[in-house]
C-alpha cells in the first residue's frame, strides 16, 4: 500500500478511524487510486488489496477514477453505491467518501448493513402487495441502477431476463430518459417527491404512463434510492382527449347542435346554434319545442318524424327553423335518440341542423341559369323543350311559333353588343306583351325565339296573332338614342297535327320559318307536307352541288368584251357552268342561290379562280392576246379579307399581274363593303387592276357609292339594252348612264348587245365597250378558242 499520509498524523488518524469505524469497511485511497490504509474489517473482506480496481471494478478505467476523484474533491463529500468484491462474494454497498485536504486522498467507508433493495425486498408488504400489483413498481439506487422491479414492470418493458445491474437509462427511450426521467430522479434523490405523465414505447406500443417518484430512506434517515410507481393511463388519457376533442367539435362545429333530455327540454347548445338562431345559451336552456316551432312545418310530417325517431332511433330531413327575431329559414335536421343501455329508454335527443338558406338560393340561382335566358329573363331552349315534351306527352294541343330576326346580326355588328343586348331584351318584352299568361315564350339563342300558344287556336286566330306580332315587332326600337328597325319571319307548326314529338315540332316550325325567309313575300309561313317536300328537294339539290364539285362536273365558259370602235378584244369574262348529269348545262343563275345556302360559295369561287388563272397562263404562253381576264366574284367572298391573300397566291403561282385582271362586283357588295376591303381594292388598283360594277341600274345602290367606291368600269344591265330601239325610256336611261359615267371618268360596258341596231345606237351614245351575242355567246373552252381564231382571221 502506498503511504501518502505524513508520519506525524498517520498513527493518530489510523487509531481514530479504527476506533470510530471499526464495524464498517474503511479504506483510504491516494490520488492515483492506490490503497493507503485498510481497517480490520476491510482487511478481512478485501484482503491485501493494493488498488481500488481490485475491489471496485467500476473504476477499472483511469478516466472513471479521475472523474470520480475530481468530483469528490470539488464537493468534499459524496455518497455512492457500487458493486464491491468481498471475500464472501460480490455485493452492492453504500460508500461514503470524504476528501482529505492535507493529503489529497479519499477517506471511504462502506456500510456493511444490507442496502435498500435488500431491505425492500425482504419486506412482507412488498411480497403481499407490490409483487402482485398491476402498477409498475421499481427501485432505482443512487447509481441509477435498476435494482428491483415487480412483475408488472418487467412485463411492460419486456425485462424477462432482468439483470440487477441494469441501468435505468436502458429501459426508456434515450430522449424520454434525458427529458423526463433523469431530472426527476435527481430531484427525488435530494428528497423531493415528483409526479408526471409521458408517452413511452413498450411491447404494447405507444403508451402513456403516470409515474410517482418517492425517495427511499433507510432507517438511519439516509436517502439511498428512488421507488418508481408507474401506472398505465393510456385509456384514460385517450378518453380525456376524446372528450376534449368532442368539446371542441361541439363548440366549433359549423352545424348547430342541440341536446335535449327525454322530455325534450334543451340541455345544451353550441355556438353555431346561437349564430344561426340568434339566441344565447342562457335563453334556450330548459325550453322545449324551440327547434320545430316554425308554423311552416307540416304537423303531419312532424308526427311521422317522431314515429320514425322512436322506432329507428334516428331521423333526417328538411325542416323549417325560426330565429329569435321571428324570421324563418329552411334547414336540414338530423336527430338521434340516445337510449339507456340497461333500461332501454330514451335519455337524450341529439339534434344537428344546418341553415339551408344559402344552399337554397344557390340551387335557385343554378336552376334559373339552367332554365332561363340570363339576358332576357324568359325561358331558354332547354326549359321550353322540356315543357313542350310534357305538354305533348299529356296530349295537350298547342301551336308553336318560331321567330327569327334576320337583320339583327347586321345591327349587332354595326352598333355593338350593348345595343344588341338591349334589342334582345326589348324583343322579349314585346313578345310577352303579345301572348296570353298561359303561353310560353323562350329565347333559343342569338335572335331566335319561340312561342308556344297553349290554347288550340284556329287558323284565322293564328294568322291574327302572327300579324299582331309582326306589327308590334316592326315598330321602331329606340336604343341608346338610335332608332332601329328589325325584320322578322315566323314559322308555324301545330302539335300532334304536324308532329308527334317536341323535337319534330320545333324542326317543322324552324323549317317553315326558313322557307318564309326564302320566299321573301311571306313574313310568316305555316308548315305543310308540300313545304317539307320542297325543303327536301332543296337539300337534295345542295347534296348534288357537293357531289358535282367533287366529281368535277363544273366547267368554265368564256365571253369576249370588245371595244366599240375599233372592235378590239379588251377582256375575256369567265362564267361558271354546271354540266348536270340529268339536267344538262346549267347557268350560274340557276344554282348560285343554292350554293350560298349550302355554304359552298367559297370553295366553288376558289375553284373557278384557280381554273381561270391556269387557262389564262396557258393562253399567254401560246401567244393568244385575249385582253384582260374578267372574274365574277360573289359579294360574300369579297367581304372575306382572306380572299385577297388567296388571289395574290394565285397570281404568283400562274404569273398573272394585277394589270391583267378585271374584278366584277355587285351593287350589294358595294353597299356592305368595309373600309378594310376597299383598302385592298385600292392597293390592287395601284398595281393596274380594274374594278367593274356589274349589272349597273338593276339593284338599289345610291349614286353616292359611285363616288365613294374606287370603280373603273360600270356594266349597263341588259334590261336597258334589250328594248333600246323601241323604248324611249330605256334609251334615255342608257344615254344618261353613259353620260354620267363619262363625266365621272368611268368606262361603260353595255351588256346584252345582240343586234347591229344595238351596236349602232350605243356607238352613237358614246358607249366604250360591248358584250353580248352580237359578238359571241358564252362558249366552252374549245369553241371559244375556235371563235378567237376566226376573229383573228376576219
Amino acid at each position: 500500500m502506498t503511504d501518502i499520509v505524513s508520519t506525524s498524523t498517520q498513527p493518530e488518524l489510523m487509531a481514530q478511524l479504527q476506533h470510530k469505524y471499526g464495524q464498517n469497511i474503511v479504506f483510504y485511497l491516494d490520488q492515483k487510486g492506490g490503497v493507503v490504509y485498510l481497517n480490520a474489517t476491510a482487511k478481512q473482506q478485501l484482503g491485501e488489496a493494493r488498488s481500488v480496481v481490485e475491489f471496485l471494478p467500476h473504476f477499472k478505467s483511469s478516466i472513471e477514477w479521475v472523474s470520480f476523484w475530481n468530483q469528490v474533491r470539488s464537493k468534499g463529500l459524496l455518497d455512492i453505491c457500487h458493486e464491491m468484491r468481498l471475500r464472501d462474494g460480490t455485493s452492492h454497498l453504500q460508500i461514503h467518501c470524504r476528501f482529505v485536504d492535507e493529503t489529497n486522498g479519499l477517506f471511504c467507508e462502506a456500510n456493511t448493513v444490507p442496502i435498500a433493495s435488500q431491505e425492500l425486498a425482504e419486506l412482507s408488504l412488498y411480497k403481499r402487495i407490490v409483487a402482485s400489483s398491476t402498477d409498475l413498481v421499481a427501485y432505482v439506487n443512487q447509481g441509477l441502477i435498476l435494482e428491483l422491479v415487480n412483475p408488472s414492470f418487467a412485463r411492460f418493458f419486456g425485462l424477462a431476463d432482468y439483470d440487477q445491474s441494469l441501468p435505468v437509462a436502458e429501459v426508456f427511450d434515450f430522449q424520454v430518459f434525458d427529458d423526463h426521467i433523469l431530472p426527476r430522479l435527481q430531484l427525488c434523490l435530494k428528497g423531493s417527491i415528483c409526479t408526471h405523465q409521458f408517452w413511452v414505447s413498450s411491447l404494447k406500443g405507444r403508451r402513456c404512463l403516470e409515474i410517482n417518484y418517492t425517495p427511499f430512506t433507510l432507517s438511519s434517515g439516509q436517502i439511498c434510492g428512488v421507488v418508481l410507481d408507474a401506472r398505465d393511463i393510456t385509456e384514460r388519457v385517450l378518453a380525456e382527449q376524446a372528450r376534449a376533442l368532442a368539446s371542441k367539435v361541439f363548440d366549433n362545429a359549423a352545424e348547430a347542435i342541440l341536446i335535449e333530455d327525454s322530455k325534450q327540454r334543451i340541455v345544451s347548445v353550441n355556438q353555431a346554434f346561437c349564430q344561426i338562431t340568434g339566441y344565447q345559451r342562457n335563453e334556450v336552456v330548459g325550453r322545449t319545442g324551440l327547434l320545430l316551432s316554425s308554423p311552416k312545418n307540416d304537423p303531419v310530417v312532424l308526427r311521422k318524424m317522431w314515429r320514425e325517431l322512436n322506432r329507428d332511433g334516428v331521423w333526417r330531413g328538411e325542416i323549417w327553423g325560426q330565429r329569435k327575431d321571428g324570421s324563418e329559414f329552411p334547414g336540414w335536421l338530423s336527430i338521434a335518440a340516445i337510449r339507456d343501455g340497461e333500461r332501454d329508454r330514451v335519455t337524450k335527443y341529439v339534434s344537428l341542423f344546418s341553415d339551408l338558406t344559402h344552399k337554397k338560393r344557390s340551387e335557385e340561382r343554378i336552376w334559373r341559369q339552367a332554365n332561363f335566358d340570363s339576358l332576357t329573363g324568359i325561358a331558354n331552349r332547354q326549359r321550353f323543350e322540356v315543357s313542350l315534351e310534357k305538354a305533348m306527352a299529356n296530349q295537350q294541343t298547342g301551336v308553336l311559333l318560331f321567330l327569327e330576326f334576320d337583320t339583327f346580326k347586321a345591327t349587332n355588328d354595326r352598333y355593338g353588343h350593348s345595343v344588341g343586348d338591349q334589342l334582345l331584351q326589348d324583343i322579349a318584352l314585346r313578345l310577352l306583351a303579345c301572348v296570353q299568361p298561359n303561353d310560353t315564350c323562350a329565347r333559343f339563342g342569338g335572335a331566335e325565339f319561340a312561342i308556344l300558344l297553349s290554347a288550340p287556336e284556329s287558323i284565322s286566330q293564328q294568322t291574327k296573332i302572327c300579324l299582331d306580332l309582326l306589327e308590334r315587332l316592326s315598330e321602331v326600337f329606340v336604343v341608346d338614342n338610335k332608332n332601329l328597325f328589325l325584320s322578322c319571319h315566323i314559322g308555324i307548326a301545330q302539335a300532334h297535327a304536324d308532329a308527334l314529338t317536341a323535337s319534330e315540332l320545333v324542326d317543322k316550325a324552324y323549317m317553315a320559318m326558313n322557307q318564309a325567309k326564302v320566299q321573301k313575300h311571306s313574313r310568316f309561313l305555316r308548315y305543310s307536307a308540300e313545304l317539307e317536300l320542297n325543303t327536301q328537294l332543296k337539300l337534295n339539290f345542295e347534296n348534288e352541288l357537293r357531289r358535282g364539285l367533287k366529281q368535277q362536273e363544273f366547267e368554265l365558259a368564256f365571253q369576249p368584251i370588245l371595244s366599240m370602235r375599233p372592235q378590239n378584244i379588251i377582256a375575256t369574262e369567265v362564267l361558271l357552268r354546271w354540266r348536270h348529269p340529268e339536267k344538262g348545262i346549267m347557268n350560274a343563275i340557276d344554282f348560285l342561290a343554292a350554293v350560298e345556302d349550302a355554304d359552298m360559295l367559297h370553295p366553288l369561287n376558289e375553284w373557278m379562280c384557280q381554273q381561270a388563272m391556269a387557262q389564262y397562263q396557258q393562253w399567254q404562253q401560246e401567244g393568244r392576246k385575249l385582253g384582260r381576264l374578267a372574274l365574277n366574284i360573289a359579294h360574300l367572298q369579297l367581304q372575306d379579307l382572306g380572299f385577297f391573300h388567296f388571289l395574290q397566291s394565285l397570281m404568283t403561282e400562274y404569273q398573272v399581274t394585277p394589270d391583267q385582271l378585271i374584278l366584277e362586283v355587285t351593287e350589294q357588295f358595294i353597299v356592305n363593303s368595309s373600309d378594310e376591303v376597299i383598302a385592298q381594292f385600292k392597293r390592287l388598283q395601284e398595281q393596274g387592276l380594274l374594278l367593274a360594277l356589274d349589272d349597273f341600274g338593276r339593284g338599289y345602290a345610291s349614286l353616292y357609292y359611285l363616288k365613294q367606291f374606287p370603280l373603273n368600269i360600270i356594266k349597263l344591265e341588259r334590261v336597258f339594252i334589250k328594248d333600246i330601239e323601241t323604248s324611249e325610256v330605256d334609251l334615255l336611261l342608257a344615254e344618261s348612264s353613259i353620260q354620267l359615267a363619262s363625266k365621272l371618268g368611268l368606262t361603260v360596258v353595255a351588256e346584252g348587245v345582240e343586234t347591229q341596231s344595238h351596236y349602232d345606237l350605243l356607238t352613237n351614245l358614246g358607249c366604250d365597250w360591248m358584250q353580248g351575242y352580237f359578238v359571241s355567246a358564252p362558249l366552252p373552252l374549245v369553241e371559244f378558242e375556235s371563235w378567237f381564231t376566226d376573229y383573228l382571221n376576219a
